[in-house]
């Protein structure tokens, strides 16, 4: 017990960054270990299974493992973009958190009630009810207008839909 408390009065918590750059100082050191490792997490990412993931990969052909491998990369690319409007915007949680929240928004399709016996059938398109963070976040990427009377219409009842929820 007295060997544990040691280590961690001593070594637990401890960082050693060994650099070849004499020259640069202490904090530029340690702000480039901590964006090698950012950079690094982005990586790790990739071998997430859940968003942007690399495996797996039902390709064959060397074209289609390209393209295959830029779709990859696109959807980092659009990840890390959110991560970063959402931490501009105030919102600290890890990515995947940010994106289990996205996930669970769905699209509906809605034949709404026709108002006369001539008006033919069309579909409308609406989105599941959101909670206030997933409203906060497809306002960050530009879909706040469209949200907006898509949640909140101004009678459910007349589509002939209902959220199950009461308002």
């Amino acid at each position: 017990e007295a060997h544990l408390e040691h280590l961690q009065a001593h070594l637990f918590g401890r960082r050693l960054w060994v650099s070849p750059h004499l020259d640069w100082p202490p904090p530029k050191v340690v702000q480039t270990a901590h964006q090698q490792s950012s950079a690094e997490a982005v990586f790790r990412q990739l071998h997430d299974h859940d968003h942007a993931a690399w495996q797996p990969m039902y390709h064959w052909t060397d074209q289609k493992i390209r393209v295959h491998g830029l779709y990859c990369l696109i959807a980092l690319l659009l990840v890390q973009s959110l991560r970063l409007l959402a931490r501009r915007a105030g919102d600290p949680r890890h990515v995947d958190a940010v994106l289990a929240d996205l996930e669970t928004i769905d699209e509906c399709l809605v034949v709404p009630k026709l108002r006369t016996p001539a008006e033919r059938p069309h579909l409308e398109t609406s989105l599941s009810v959101c909670s206030t963070a997933q409203r906060r976040l497809l306002g960050l990427v530009g879909l706040a207008a469209g949200v907006a009377a898509a949640y909140y219409p101004a009678s459910a009842s007349t589509h002939g839909i209902s959220s199950g929820k009461s308002r």
